[in-house]
């Protein structure tokens, strides 16, 4: 009975105790690791699957925020999976047609990316409400969601729109939107010449050896709050 006793109790601070390093200490998240809560609000396009944030580590997720400022990616915050049978995935609702009538498509759950360009580099500058642009990018089932209205590599072939990113005090979080209902909007950044408005878009392509073909240009509310977890301060 002693030595029955003594295994639950071994079991049971398994579970009571975070896991530690064969060195005895907590095993810290990897440098930029993150979570993101979807706004699941009533007309968004892009919600979570079950409502529950996408934890890095959790589920098959894959959060970091890229925290290296020598590499070409330094701030993209980037959601993936670890495998197709993750248990996480993000939901995308099918759309009629796009903003010019073209075909639309049916909706589906993605293990895909999900990806802001850049996103940490908008930092709090002590302005109430301040907030910039950002590129954003989906690698999906079907394609490719594709937003870009400044910095990354805008051009006259496209109208797709950047999100928008308010950073908090705190330096640990931001909030990402798409409003297609927003009009030109002018900062440090700023919308390019072609942006298309009323609504704002995001272009859905498809890629065939170098060759990207455009399927639509589709309004996409959503909205996600971003934080780091693990970093001291956060």
């Amino acid at each position: 009975m002693m030595r029955r006793t003594s295994m639950l109790i071994v079991m049971a601070a398994l579970f009571v105790f975070p896991a530690r390093s064969w060195a005895g200490k907590v095993t810290p998240p990897p440098p930029g690791a993150c979570q993101v809560t979807l706004r699941d609000s009533a007309g968004d396009v892009i919600r979570s699957d079950n409502g529950q944030p996408y934890v890095n580590g959790v589920g098959g997720v894959v959060c970091t925020v890229d925290q290296d400022p020598t590499t070409v990616h330094y701030g993209w915050l980037n959601v993936q999976f670890s495998s197709t049978r993750s248990q996480r995935s993000i939901l995308y609702l099918g759309q009629a047609a796009d903003a010019d009538g073209r075909a639309g498509y049916s909706g589906f759950n993605s293990r895909g990316t999900f990806e802001v360009k850049g996103m940490a580099k908008i930092q709090w500058n002590g302005i109430a409400g301040y907030y910039d642009i950002a590129p954003f990018r989906a690698n999906v089932e079907i394609g490719q969601f594709s937003g870009d209205s400044n910095f990354t590599g805008a051009s006259s072939s496209t109208g797709a729109s950047s999100v928008f990113v308010k950073p908090h005090s705190d330096g640990c979080t931001w909030d990402v939107w798409s409003d297609p209902t927003a009009g030109p909007f002018t900062s440090s950044l700023g919308d390019s010449a072609p942006t298309r408005y009323t609504p704002r878009v995001i272009e859905l392509r498809q890629q065939k050896g170098l060759q990207w073909t455009t399927l639509g240009y589709y309004a996409m509310p959503f909205g996600a709050t971003v934080k780091l977890i693990g970093k001291p301060g956060c």
